[in-house]
């Protein structure tokens, strides 16, 4: 029997998949969604708090390669659930492990280093050791890197430059930290896409911003650990990184820059 559950991904996707089988997963009270976001949000956050990580991560890996799906949502949904994934990850990793003194902020919005526009940097991890900036990217079809990390799809995405600016604009508004650049910020590259990935990049720039999907995550976070001998900055420090996102922008303000321009 299939379950109902599916019913909230048919609304989102309008195409009808069989996800899993359960006979007992009927939702009856569903709350009115405004946007494809907070549907994507609700269904995933769901299946992750009622099914578990084995069955989350399922079903968000078959919608990678799943054929004719003909909603306009699933394209502003896809790279959602790339955050999502990423997102939930380090929450069952902390679980599995009990560390509990990292953490992680989404859709971090920030003025640009020299105060022209902002930019969105999807993923940022605070750690005692280091802060991962994750640039989450969802690209379909077959993905070739190139230099030091130039995405080559049917178009070029210069990751690179992309990080860079990221970076020096959340140093701007660390600097109360006094953190040193040596080694405080650290990037990555999270893809959750349908597609191979070629990395042509020479060791040393795979090292600078490595590859990581839902296959290796828990790898690169527990690496992350073992790694580091000592603490970068007490738990104190890394709270108040991590609470940085009450001096960035909304989603909404963000986003506004650009309805005003136009």
């Amino acid at each position: 029997m299939e379950t109902r559950i599916p019913k909230i991904i048919l609304d989102l996707y309008d195409y009808r998949h069989k996800f899993y089988s359960s006979s007992n997963s009927n939702l009856t009270d569903l709350p009115q969604f405004s946007s494809v976001r907070q549907r994507t949000e609700y269904i995933f956050r769901w299946l992750y708090d009622t099914h578990g990580y084995a069955k989350f991560i399922d079903t968000a890996v078959k919608l990678k390669t799943i054929e004719g799906l003909s909603s306009e949502d699933f394209g502003t949904a896809k790279g959602l659930i790339a955050e999502i994934v990423l997102s939930v990850s380090i929450e069952e990793w902390q679980k599995q492990t009990a560390v509990k003194d990292w953490h992680y902020t989404r859709e971090f919005y920030i003025q640009h280093r020299k105060g022209s526009g902002t930019t969105e940097i999807d993923i940022i991890l605070y750690s005692p050791y280091t802060i991962v900036v994750f640039e989450v990217k969802s690209y379909s079809g077959k993905k070739i890197l190139k230099d030091t990390c130039t995405i080559h799809t049917k178009r070029v995405h210069d990751l690179f430059a992309q990080n860079g600016l990221h970076i020096e604009s959340l140093f701007k508004i660390l600097e109360p930290l006094n953190l040193s650049k040596i080694g405080a910020i650290k990037s990555a590259y999270f893809n959750f896409s349908s597609g191979d990935v070629e990395d042509t990049r020479s060791p040393r720039c795979k090292q600078l911003i490595p590859v990581i999907d839902e296959n290796n995550i828990f790898t690169f976070l527990e690496a992350m650990r073992t790694q580091c001998t000592k603490y970068t900055w007490d738990k104190k420090v890394v709270q108040k990184s991590s609470a940085l996102r009450e001096n960035g922008l909304t989603r909404e303000q963000h986003m506004a820059q650009f309805s005003d321009t136009e």
